[in-house]
């Protein structure tokens, strides 16, 4: 009977072991395509609340929030380009996902201006910093997030915790972690 359950410790570890080196060859493919093709990560625009407020006569307040907006937005942008050296990486706002996913030429210029002569990665890889799919009447966290990946990178405490924007300790954090999934095992 000993040998029965040792049996079946070597089967569950062996079975287990192969699992977990699958999905870190996975995770090790999906960075390797990240490295060669670069991310396009979403930047919110909040195109919809805006034009909710100038509908209702609150000019004031539309461009209050169109400042805020654009600030948070300039900041986040200058961490990645400080702090991110993983791979090369373009922006978008989130109100133009549509024509990007139709192929049009909507990445950001220097001025946070889309621009059609950017062109666009050969393969494109969306990343966006939000909460995670709605199950069972909740939400995961707020996360950094590669579609199409299993990439899911939380925030420091800090901002994981508030609704901030990510800070340069986030991006440093992403960075760091996708440097280490990168690494062949």
């Amino acid at each position: 009977m000993g040998n029965y359950y040792k049996l079946l410790v070597i089967i569950l570890v062996t079975v287990i072991s192969g699992a977990c080196h699958k999905s870190t060859q996975e995770v090790f493919q999906q960075t390797e395509a990240i490295k060669k093709y670069g991310l396009v990560f979403r930047l919110p625009d909040d195109k919809r609340r805006i034009e909710y407020f100038e509908k209702q006569g609150l000019a004031e307040r539309a461009k209050a929030e169109k400042l805020t907006i654009a600030q948070n937005n300039r900041e986040l942008v200058t961490q990645f380009q400080k702090e991110f050296d993983f791979c090369p990486i373009h922006f978008y706002y989130a109100s133009q996902s549509d024509e990007l996913l139709a192929g049009k030429r909507v990445l950001l210029n220097s001025e946070m201006v889309p621009d059609a002569s950017i062109p666009l990665p050969e393969q494109v890889i969306l990343a966006n910093f939000a909460p995670g799919k709605v199950e069972d009447n909740s939400f995961q966290w707020r996360a950094f997030q590669i579609e199409g990946t299993s990439i899911r990178i939380r925030p420091t405490y800090k901002t994981w915790w508030s609704e901030r924007q990510m800070d340069p300790k986030d991006v440093r954090r992403i960075n760091k972690i996708l440097h280490k999934m990168n690494t062949p095992k």
